[in-house]
């Protein structure tokens, strides 16, 4: 029964942007009339319904990339755009029994004096080899495995930029939505194993397990082996061509100068933009301006 209500979430999203304009003003409304037409199609397309198991009912959502004829893709950046949730949240935040040993291991690690964040990043090192180097003695009342099936499950449930995320769920209809991050191997895999979940009302999502479901698409740093001011072309270069997209068809939002330079300079469009920092409507301008622009130019 949850999975078949949501047959009738499409039309209710419709008559929201239609209705939308006539209350709001400025850029959400124009935003919202310009998308309106557009989400209907999207949900049409998601609407073809594939029947898995008897009584349950499920949205075949692999239509969505035929609907990418605009040629655009929106490259969004993780932490300090879409959340600031460190790893390993629910030891650090409160008085948990390890939080002393771990914050000081992850002080060593992100520190500028070694390399390890990045390798971890690049795929180098792996969560399990870093949570092994760490050598924090577990209590008798603990698994073996605790640190690694806490920080998986602490991915899931890392808080999300909600109003970006609404942005981004209207900007679908008009461009495929990639989370673009410098980011460890478990991330990665939080993301995959939660992107294949079913949505959840959007008045009560508040986590990656709830909005995943949104995105199009992941590049990882710990996936391609490269961050991207290092190697942008390494980066984003190969999930481009495979879509027969260029530089000239993206736009990037993320919190780093460099990032947003080397991406600027390969012809893309970028947005510095930082949670916590800059308005949002800051970001849903500067899209505005990018959306106005013919793809390719």
């Amino acid at each position: 029964m949850e999975q078949a209500s949501r047959w009738f979430y499409g039309p209710g999203r419709f008559y929201r942007y239609l209705r939308d304009p006539v209350t709001v003003s400025g850029w959400r409304a124009r935003l919202l009339a310009t998308s309106a037409f557009a989400i209907s199609v999207e949900w049409l397309a998601d609407a073809r319904m594939t029947a898995r198991e008897p009584g349950m009912i499920i949205i075949d959502r692999s239509v969505h990339t035929l609907l990418a004829h605009w040629r655009r893709v929106i490259f969004v950046d993780w932490h300090g755009v879409l959340s600031r949730d460190p790893f390993w949240m629910s030891i650090l935040d409160g008085n948990h029994p390890l939080k002393s040993r771990l914050e000081a291991n992850l002080a060593q690690i992100f520190s500028r004096d070694v390399p390890t964040a990045h390798e971890w990043m690049r795929g180098q090192l792996s969560s399990a080899e870093i949570i092994s180097a760490m050598d924090i003695k577990l209590g008798r009342h603990y698994r073996d495995d605790f640190l690694q099936r806490r920080l998986d499950v602490d991915c899931r449930r890392m808080r999300v930029n909600v109003e970006l995320f609404e942005i981004l769920r209207v900007l679908r209809a008009r461009a495929l939505i990639v989370i673009a991050t410098d980011n460890m191997d478990c991330f990665a895999r939080a993301f995959d194993c939660v992107r294949s979940r079913a949505r959840r009302s959007p008045e009560t999502a508040l986590t990656l397990t709830d909005w995943a479901i949104f995105c199009d698409d992941i590049v990882c740093s710990s996936d391609v082996g490269r961050l991207k001011s290092e190697d942008p072309d390494g980066f984003f270069g190969p999930w481009l061509s495979a879509h027969g997209l260029s530089f000239a068809d993206a736009l990037l939002i993320d919190d780093r100068a460099d990032n947003c330079e080397v991406f600027a300079r390969r012809g893309g469009y970028a947005v510095q933009w930082k949670m916590g920092t800059n308005q949002i409507s800051e970001v849903t301008k500067a899209v505005e301006r990018w959306m106005d622009v013919p793809t390719g130019s």
